[in-house]
């Protein structure tokens, strides 16, 4: 959900779930708009700029994670507009967020502590029971 006009967000956020978006960009020239140009690259997952000449890009199965879309625009003059970016953040499932690898750590670290305790304990219990039979045949 938008906070404010799109003209003026710099920051798009979404969740692990909203797997596929679309943005839509125009050029303010309405003379043979077939012949405008776009470009674009979304940093950090497109190599090298993208040219098309329809005013929209879409992202599928992007990976968690935060990306700079930039977009720069020529009109059919040739022209160059004013580029223009937005960040973009992708928010990882809660299942591989820091807290539950904290979480994860912990349940593996009481579980580790219980298998000691439990060898150990029964080392305990041998040697007791070892010694309690010493103690009969004497």
């Amino acid at each position: 959900m938008l906070q404010q006009d799109i003209d003026i967000t710099s920051q798009l956020t979404f969740n692990h779930t909203q797997k596929i978006f679309t943005l839509d960009f125009a050029l303010l020239n309405f003379v043979k708009t077939e012949k405008n140009r776009y470009f674009y690259k979304l940093e950090g997952f497109d190599k090298e700029w993208i040219a098309t000449s329809k005013g929209s890009v879409t992202y599928t199965n992007l990976p968690s994670g935060n990306y700079t879309l930039k977009v720069k625009a020529q009109n059919n003059d040739g022209v160059w507009g004013t580029p223009t970016q937005v960040r973009i953040s992708v928010l990882p499932p809660f299942w591989l967020t820091w807290w539950a690898y904290l979480l994860y750590s912990c349940i593996f670290v009481i579980i580790l502590f219980f298998i000691v305790r439990f060898f150990f304990y029964r080392e305990l219990l041998k040697k007791e029971e070892s010694l309690h039979q010493a103690k009969l045949n004497f």
